[in-house]
Parts: C-alpha cells; sequence; structure tokens
C-alpha cells in the first residue's frame, strides 16, 4: 500500500494514493467523483511541491511535477486501461475540468 503525506491548511494529512501507472516516478492519480474543481489534495500538494510517500515500511521524500499536455493524456489512458472506472470519470468531468495526473519524484 503507498501512502502520500501531503500537507494542508491545517496539518499533514495521510491517504492512500491511487493510480499508479509507472514505478517510478510514481504518479498520484485520483478522482474527485464529478465535481467542477480539483480536489484539495491536488492544491495542497501542487502548492507544496513536494510530500513524503509511505510504501511498506520505506518513507522517503518527493517533489511534485503536474504532468500535461500528451504525456498525461497517456497516463491517463493507461489509467482507463487498468481501472476503467476512471473513463467514467473523464466523460463526467469534460468540458467542466480536466483529471489532474501528478509524477512524484524521489528527492
Amino acid at each position: 500500500m503507498r501512502r502520500v503525506h501531503r500537507s494542508g491548511r491545517i496539518g499533514t494529512y495521510p491517504e492512500s494514493a491511487g493510480g499508479q501507472v509507472r514505478r517510478e516516478p510514481f504518479d498520484a492519480i485520483r478522482r474527485f467523483g464529478e465535481g467542477p474543481s480539483h480536489p484539495a489534495w491536488y492544491y495542497n500538494l501542487t502548492t507544496a511541491g513536494r510530500a513524503e510517500v509511505e510504501i511498506g515500511t520505506e518513507t522517503f521524500e518527493v517533489r511534485v511535477e503536474e504532468i500535461t499536455g500528451a504525456e498525461r493524456d497517456r497516463l491517463y489512458a493507461e489509467q482507463t486501461r487498468r481501472y476503467p472506472g476512471f473513463a467514467e470519470y473523464e466523460k463526467k468531468t469534460r468540458g467542466v475540468r480536466t483529471i489532474p495526473v501528478l509524477a512524484l519524484h524521489r528527492s
């Protein structure tokens, strides 16, 4: 199980990190239902630019990078092949927002 410890406005929050397509850098592809805006975790990670990842007994710092354009589309397509429900999330948000893809690089 992977957990990302992200800093927020009030404190640091651990949460399960889903959507890994690549082994490293790790991909953070999470959904937020059909909401019209990105979820808090997205803003917290992109604003901080760093986080801590926990995999099993290993914990390490990561640098956060937002993936855009063709590379984002490629990674998201791979995610939908692995987890078909993500295709539905994308359909429901089409024209409203693009579901973000973040890369978490070991520091």
